[in-house]
C-alpha cells in the first residue's frame, strides 16, 4: 500500500477503494459462495434468525419491498450481523445453514480487521493524529 497515495486519495475524494489489499480471493469467493446458500435457503429458515419485531437492534435477517434504479418494486432480502469485537457478536443473529457460514465470516472478519489497523495507521501518520494507548 502506498501510504501517500491513500493519504492523497483521503484528502482529495474522501473516500476510496481499496484494490490489492490482501484478503485471498480464495476467502472472498467462499464468503460469497456462504451467502449465496443462505439466501437460497427457505424463508422459514432464514426467519430463523430474524429479530423479534419489538427489538431495536440492527442485526437481522430481513425483507423489504425496495425500487430499483428504473423505478421498479422488488423484493429485497437482507442479513446483517455484527462480527467485531468479539464482546458485540451475537449469535443468534448468524445463520446456522449452511455449516461453514460462521467459521468463513469470522475468517474474513481477521482479514478484515488487520487491513482496518493498516489503513487507519496510515490516515493517523499521514494526518498527524495520535493514537490513545
Amino acid at each position: 500500500i502506498s501510504k501517500r497515495a491513500v493519504v492523497k486519495a483521503s484528502e482529495e475524494w474522501g473516500i476510496s477503494q481499496v484494490v490489492n489489499h490482501g484478503i485471498p480471493t480464495e476467502l472472498i469467493r467462499r464468503l460469497q459462495e456462504v451467502g449465496r446458500k443462505f439466501f437460497k435457503l427457505p424463508s422459514s429458515e432464514n426467519e430463523s434468525v430474524a429479530k423479534p419485531e419489538d427489538s431495536k437492534d440492527i442485526e437481522e435477517y430481513g425483507t423489504k419491498l425496495q425500487k430499483d434504479l428504473e423505478g421498479k418494486k422488488a423484493w429485497v432480502d437482507h442479513l446483517f450481523h455484527r462480527n467485531w469485537p468479539p464482546s458485540c457478536v451475537n449469535y443468534r443473529f448468524w445463520p446456522k445453514n449452511p455449516p461453514e457460514y460462521r467459521d468463513v465470516n469470522e475468517e474474513y472478519a481477521v482479514h478484515v480487521k488487520k487491513l482496518s489497523e493498516i489503513l487507519l495507521g496510515i490516515l493517523s501518520e499521514g494526518f498527524s493524529w495520535f493514537c490513545v494507548t
